[in-house]
């Protein structure tokens, strides 16, 4: 039960994919990249072959009940003394025979082995199913981390982009005075230099735009040149989690219980058992029946011998049938089925270390995102205080700079105080806004 809400959503999402592709749709949101991924991730895909894979092999092993039924022929020529199979006697001719059967086989009876490798098979197809919705939670986490990185530049771009429209109105206002002789050049010097740098740093940021773009253009297995913008992420709930009551105990219990990467291995922990159960049975008798229906035939390929029986007539004449019985016991095998048993143990040993350290992991891994949550609401709430106090700041410095109470120097250095409050304020923002957005996706697993 616990897989259903994985499988359904693949399903659901399968469906309206094709949907998406025929719209041409270039500008993603980060749910419309969560859909892409699900169906075009190479990652994904490749966990998709791997459960078609398991189902194979659990049919197999279901057909592996069954008797297996060959038709064999055998042809052959012989030169010098040899013996007819046909007459059992000895011919100096030159001549070709052949033989042929058709035989039947069947497991009686071989320790339950073929019963235990479906039941081994069952669990492997069920970890595959668990690995790939892992796989697909591990691309959802990037993504959100692609966004968020993006999302972050986005607003430093506009900042940036800002202080260049104001340094360009302000050079404007200080050449006019400078032309009727109210400031000097050198007033003017420092407002370009610093429009110089905000234009590097714009260069800066539209490059690491376009690294990020092409870094989830790869996630999502789209062509290098495909045209892809990010849709800016609606951030309006913010107020609404700032008070929201997330309990630390609920979202790790919730992880531990649902996560399928504990149901992966978990599943992978029922394998190894399945494994160590066939390896004790290898100690079993087997028990074997087996049938057959064989004729030959031989023809002369020398001098014709008179009344020489035809193929057919041979054939059917040589008709013969029989009925097997095998049994096969264990007695001595050199320690092979004891020392696999010791290496099975062993390795379900380590896949039982493997599902604690898991979860160990799991757990640290869960409180690290609750933490950074808790922290980035703390610190969205503080930033938001100290840009509110900033931006008053500004303003009375720019106001005792048209009146000449203050130099340019003094006024780009608010400005850049307001700026940097600004870029912490934007960031903490949707650090919040993500954080809460990886807690979403643990949450609803």
């Amino acid at each position: 039960m616990r897989n259903a809400t994985s499988i359904l959503t693949f399903t659901l999402l399968a469906f309206l994919m094709p949907m998406l592709s025929l719209q041409g749709q270039t500008r993603l949101s980060m749910d419309d990249c969560f859909l892409i991924a699900a169906n075009q991730n190479i990652s994904v895909q490749q966990a998709e072959n791997e459960i078609e894979i398991a189902n194979i092999r659990k049919s197999s092993s279901k057909f592996a009940l069954l008797p297996s039924l060959s038709y064999d022929l055998n042809h052959y020529f012989s030169f010098g003394k040899n013996i007819d199979p046909v007459t059992n006697s000895f011919a100096f001719e030159q001549f070709s025979g052949g033989e042929m059967g058709l035989r039947l086989r069947m497991n009686i009876f071989s320790g339950f082995k073929n019963l235990l490798a479906i039941s081994e098979n069952v669990h492997r197809q069920r970890s595959a199913e668990y690995a790939k919705s892992a796989v697909f939670l591990e691309v959802c986490f990037q993504i959100v981390d692609l966004f968020s990185s993006y999302m972050i530049i986005q607003e430093n771009v506009k900042a940036v982009s800002g202080n260049i429209e104001t340094l360009n109105n302000e050079l404007e206002i200080i050449h006019e005075k400078i032309k009727i002789g109210r400031l000097t050049e050198y007033e003017a010097y420092a407002f370009e230099a610093r429009l110089e740098t905000e234009k590097a740093e714009m260069i800066r940021l539209n490059n690491e735009s376009e690294i990020i773009l092409q870094q989830l253009k790869e996630l999502l297995n789209f062509q290098y040149d495909a045209d892809v913008e990010l849709q800016e992420v609606n951030n309006t709930e913010l107020q609404d989690i700032i008070f929201l009551p997330i309990r630390k105990e609920e979202v790790v219990l919730q992880v531990m219980n649902n996560h399928p990467i504990i149901g992966q291995f978990e599943e992978e922990l029922k394998v190894s058992e399945m494994v160590l159960k066939s390896a004790n049975r290898a100690f079993y008798p087997s028990l074997r029946l087996g049938a057959s229906v064989l004729s030959n035939y031989s023809v002369n390929i020398g001098q014709p011998i008179p009344n020489e029986t035809m193929v057919m007539e041979q054939v059917f004449n040589n008709l013969g049938q029989y009925v097997s019985v095998g049994l096969s016991i264990p007695i001595f095998t050199q320690m092979q089925n004891l020392n696999k048993v010791r290496e099975e143990k062993i390795r379900l040993h380590n896949t039982k270390l493997d599902l604690d350290e898991t979860r160990n992991s799991l757990v640290s891994n869960t409180l690290q995102l609750y933490n950074t949550f808790i922290a980035n609401r703390e610190k969205y709430q503080i930033t938001s205080n100290a840009l509110e106090k900033n931006i008053l700041s500004y303003e009375l410095q720019e106001e005792k700079f048209r009146l000449g109470r203050i130099s340019s120097v003094e006024l780009l250095t608010a400005r850049d105080i307001l700026n940097e409050s600004l870029s912490k304020f934007n960031q903490a923002k949707l650090s919040l806004y993500f954080s809460y957005q990886l807690l979403q996706l643990i949450e609803t697993l």
